[in-house]
């Protein structure tokens, strides 16, 4: 996996490049409410453009990185960013966004993602989003 890659996409607000990470029928799925299951390049792009319109300015950092011994990878994160715009269940407040997280992914040969599971807090987003007080 290439995670300067991965990192870069979102650093770059480009969806696209994140789903061109993933194996075709790859799937992003995240154990946060509402839990999503993205499956295949066109949902993923789909899913984390909504994010990225939501955070225009995100940028993701990397707090760690590990390798398990069957070959998953696993990456701790802060999601960084401005919440300007609209995402369901969360009108833009312009507040700014620090969303930590981990992410286990499962690749392929080529080293091209054919699972990420995502785990994060929607009541620390909400509150980092200014929803909840």
């Amino acid at each position: 996996m290439d995670l300067q890659k991965f990192v870069e996409a979102w650093d770059t607000q480009d969806a696209t490049a994140l789903a061109a990470l993933f194996t075709p029928d790859g799937v992003r799925h995240q154990f946060a409410l509402p839990e999503a299951r993205l499956a295949g390049r066109e949902a993923i792009a789909q899913g984390c453009g909504a994010v990225i319109h939501a955070v225009p300015d995100c940028r993701l950092e990397i707090r760690s990185k590990g390798v398990c011994d069957d070959g998953r990878v696993t990456v701790e994160w802060t999601f960084i960013g401005t919440h300007e715009n609209d995402f369901p269940g969360m009108p833009a407040s312009g507040a700014p966004v620090s969303l930590p997280g981990i992410s286990v992914y499962t690749l392929n040969a080529e080293g091209l993602i054919e699972l990420e599971n995502v785990y994060w807090d929607m009541a620390t987003l909400m509150a980092a989003a200014g929803v909840l007080g």
